[in-house]
């Protein structure tokens, strides 16, 4: 028993993922158990370091649309227990004193979100909900840059998505994810999208996971394992078919290209190592896969050379729905100004995806600029802490976080 309580001490926190993957796994077959594996996430929020309580928000998020809506509830349940952790130690135990700046923006930037241009619904209060977490979430990330241990948890989420990849194969015998998954097909091939609800979600999380692995690459910070991490982004990336995933990807191997001519001719056959398996995996999976990605991306622009067509096309259809929100907003300088409302419903067929523009929508160019003004606010807090050189690798994540604003909508999704 002694022995059984010291292997635990030390290995407490693989134990927690390793209980959490088997609750996992039952959930593929019995939706209503998420209450069981996310309160149990919940829970060990509650009982763990900071370090380790944040690791396992990270491993929970390629499972969060398992039992959709109650996972995405009691998901966001344990990242408001882990904002209330963080605050605990923050302001009680650290005894660091509030920026009185930082809450008068904050609280202005709340009383406006609640002015009533549009109804108190269900999509007012999850986006209402998120924007503030996002902001308390960016607070304790520039607080505690050390603690959330980037890189490590990069790993922990490359290891999170194979593992919910792998549990797709449960598909056939389990009737709950017959009923609950949707496939979306593209040149004929089902997109992968894992246990998310769509391949985008999932195409996202690889892009960002890539992005910031590449950074480190190039910092030379990157360990042999991180290269492991790349090949599962890159090969789960290139399954699900994302016209914006291949785009962000090549721009990823085109700066790993021109650092490896700088560096030494060992990386650049790692490099290369790591993206010809997952390549060569997708060619035994399905021989004719490239084939399929020429009609997906190429063959659309055979067919009409005009800017709006060759737009439509990389954009997979969003550049007509931006064009349908400018226009409203244009000819709408009330909303354009004060914004239509976080309860606001569909101008076009579709939300906008676009977050740029359907925060502009949501809390107009007046919201827009407190929003700006709090990110300041936050930075001007902690601007003292950032005593190391500048790196430019950093920039990196941040722009391919960008590009994936560009064309969707985030957590301002329009549900309605």
């Amino acid at each position: 028993m002694e022995q059984i309580r010291e292997y635990y001490n030390k290995y407490k926190f693989q134990v927690h993922l390793g209980v959490l993957t088997f609750l996992f796994l039952i959930n593929c077959f019995w939706g209503e158990f998420v209450f069981v594996s996310l309160g149990l996430a919940i829970f060990l929020i509650i009982i763990s370091t900071f370090e380790d309580a944040f690791s396992i928000l990270v491993f929970c998020i390629p499972f969060i649309s398992i039992a959709s809506p109650y996972s995405y509830s009691l998901y966001l349940v344990g990242v408001f227990t882990f904002v209330v952790k963080a605050y605990i130690k923050m302001y009680v135990h650290d005894k660091l004193k509030p920026s009185k700046y930082l809450i008068a923006t904050l609280v202005i930037f709340i009383l406006y979100l609640l002015i009533p241009f549009s109804p108190y619904n269900l999509n007012f209060f999850v986006k209402f909900v998120c924007l503030i977490l996002l902001f308390l979430l960016l607070n304790i990330f520039l607080k505690y840059k050390d603690s959330i241990r980037l890189k490590y948890n990069v790993g922990i989420l490359a290891i999170s998505v194979f593992i919910s990849s792998l549990f797709l194969f449960t598909y056939p015998f389990s009737l709950y994810l017959q009923n609950e998954l949707t496939f979306y097909y593209s040149a004929g091939i089902p997109r992968f999208s894992a246990l998310l609800p769509n391949p985008n979600p999932l195409a996202m999380i690889c892009q960002i996971g890539l992005s910031i692995l590449v950074a480190y690459i190039i910092s030379k910070k990157a360990k042999p394992i991180d290269f492991w991490f790349f090949i599962i982004f890159a090969t789960v990336g290139i399954l699900t078919m994302s016209k914006t995933f291949i785009i962000v990807f090549t721009i990823l191997l085109i700066i790993l290209f021109f650092y490896a001519l700088n560096t030494s001719p060992k990386t650049a056959l790692v490099g290369i190592f790591s993206i010809l398996v997952p390549l060569i995996f997708m060619l035994v999976l399905k021989n004719d896969f490239i084939m399929h990605y020429v009609n997906r991306f190429i063959t659309g622009f055979l067919k009409d050379f005009s800017l709006t067509k060759i737009l439509n096309i990389i954009t997979t259809g969003r550049y007509m729905l931006w064009m349908d929100y400018i226009n409203y907003l244009v000819a709408n300088p009330l909303v354009l100004i004060f914004g239509r409302g976080l309860g606001a419903g569909l101008v076009s067929y579709e939300s906008p995806h676009n977050f740029f523009i359907t925060l502009i929508y949501n809390i107009g160019l007046i919201g827009v600029a407190l929003f700006v003004l709090i990110i300041v606010a936050i930075i001007r807090v902690y601007r003292k802490n950032f005593t190391q050189k500048f790196n430019w690798a950093i920039l990196i994540p941040f722009f391919v976080i960008t590009l994936i604003m560009l064309v969707e909508d985030f957590f301002l999704f329009i549900r309605v």
